[in-house]
């Protein structure tokens, strides 16, 4: 998602692809990527309609991968600007749950993530979070983009409930920004506006 124009050139392609050749299996995913398109823009009406569209085809097609990348999806880039944020809790759960059953550790991982990002910004007990973060943070160290995503998130708690040394860095338990070079990972873009976000 940090190179918008590919980002939004690709979905495109998709788009018609799908347009021209009729639905398939992974037509939720993209329905996904295409309401995110529109939030990219600035289109939350637009985003919010496909979002549905991605949503509502998840009746119609029996594949388990895609429908918890499909929920991830919406849930976390789309629906939020339009819903309230607490909506994408049990949603996101569900995601996890889809892609437990199936296999898809990587995909649980970040349904995991969002939920946890839900549960920040609409005012859940830091001390739940926390606990939560330190459940699975080791369970997902092993998948380097969302182990590193929850890290810097379980960090962002802990300043918030004083355990830290300086409020002003995320320093600690769970992530240490002195020491972890952020531009050694493939993901860094990506990792980098979440850092800021979290800052």
């Amino acid at each position: 998602l940090q190179d918008k124009q590919s980002f939004a050139m690709i979905v495109s392609r998709m788009a018609r692809w799908t347009f021209h050749y009729g639905l398939s299996l992974e037509s939720p995913v993209v329905f996904a990527y295409y309401a995110i398109s529109f939030i990219i823009r600035g289109d939350f009406a637009a985003g919010a309609l496909n979002g549905w569209i991605a949503l509502s085809l998840l009746e119609e097609f029996s594949n388990r991968k895609a429908k918890a990348r499909t929920i991830f999806l919406v849930w976390y880039y789309v629906l939020p600007w339009s819903r309230h944020i607490r909506d994408s809790e049990r949603p996101l759960i569900a995601g996890y749950h889809f892609a437990t059953d199936c296999g898809d550790t990587r995909m649980s991982f970040f349904c995991i993530f969002g939920k946890l990002i839900a549960d920040l910004i609409s005012g859940r007990p830091l001390r739940q979070i926390d606990d939560v973060c330190r459940a699975f943070v080791p369970q997902i160290a092993q998948s380097e983009l969302v182990g590193t995503l929850m890290r810097i998130l379980w960090q962002t708690v802990l300043n918030l409930i004083g355990q830290c040394e300086d409020v002003n860095k995320l320093v600690g338990e769970g992530w240490n920004e002195l020491e972890i070079a952020l531009e050694e990972s493939p993901h860094s873009p990506y990792v980098k506006n979440h850092f800021k976000a979290f800052k």
